[in-house]
């Protein structure tokens, strides 16, 4: 029997300030717009300059970049709101 496996990426990112590049609180305004696109897919972390992100269930590496996409540009997209971008270190 053959086993067909599934895999899921989490990401987490902090927020800086985009003038002085500080790390910047996530505004309870960008975690509830985030949210309210992406439901239970975003979530605050301990610290509070960062967000996490995690994918659905995916079939193929191709479904799983996808998701991440859609993720990584929603984030995006309502941090700028904030003047805030994410960025991914280690």
């Amino acid at each position: 029997m053959q086993q067909d496996y599934t895999l899921g990426i989490e990401e987490e990112y902090l927020l800086v300030d985009r003038d002085s590049f500080d790390l910047a609180e996530a505004p309870e305004a960008l975690m509830e717009a985030c949210k309210a696109e992406l439901e239970n897919q975003v979530s605050p972390e301990f610290l509070q300059c960062q967000i996490e992100v995690g994918t659905r269930v995916c079939a193929t590496i191709d479904q799983a970049r996808d998701d991440l996409r859609r993720l990584r540009d929603c984030v995006s997209r309502h941090a700028a709101k904030h003047n805030l971008s994410p960025i991914a270190v280690s």
